[in-house]
């Protein structure tokens, strides 16, 4: 795996959230795939208002409470330029800028690289003296995720410069 280093401003996304850890979402009870499918399913892509870009959905992991061992909120959503109008039930999330490690995922199923990108992702952190700050992590769904059978994602992974 070669990461691409990355510095990208702040930025605000709009979306639907819940709160997980890792260890519940290799459980029955697991909620990020329920996300998914409430946020593509009832096409709540077309409520946000404000998009940036309507093609290019985000997957924010944000409010981590002890790094990857603890609770975190994930959240599916856009980019937007304005979030003073946002529906009940929506939240809003503003990422700050930072310095990314941008890793990239083979070309397949969703369901199945977005795991085995995580997968390797933790296990290249264990390997390396880079430290991550927690302070937002996102996937980035974009035209190469048209063909969910035959996509590609990156992971953008907040890190200290």
């Amino acid at each position: 795996m070669n990461p691409v280093i990355k510095k990208k401003d702040r930025f605000t996304i709009i979306g639907i959230s819940v709160k997980t850890t890792n260890a519940n979402e290799m459980t029955a009870g697991a909620k990020i795939a329920g996300l998914w499918e409430r946020y593509y399913g009832q096409k709540l892509f077309n409520e946000i208002p404000n998009p940036i870009n309507t093609f290019v959905t985000y997957g924010l992991y944000s409010d981590y409470i002890d790094g990857v061992k603890g609770e975190y909120s994930i959240t599916a959503g856009l980019e937007v330029s304005d979030h003073s109008e946002i529906q009940e039930d929506y939240v809003v999330k503003t990422i700050p800028a930072a310095t990314y490690l941008v890793f990239t995922s083979e070309e397949g199923p969703i369901s199945e690289i977005v795991i085995k990108l995580w997968q390797d992702i933790w296990n290249w952190f264990e390997q390396e003296e880079v430290e991550r700050t927690y302070t937002g992590d996102f996937e980035v769904y974009d035209e190469r995720c048209q063909n969910p059978q035959n996509a590609q994602v990156d992971i953008y992974i907040a890190i200290k410069a």
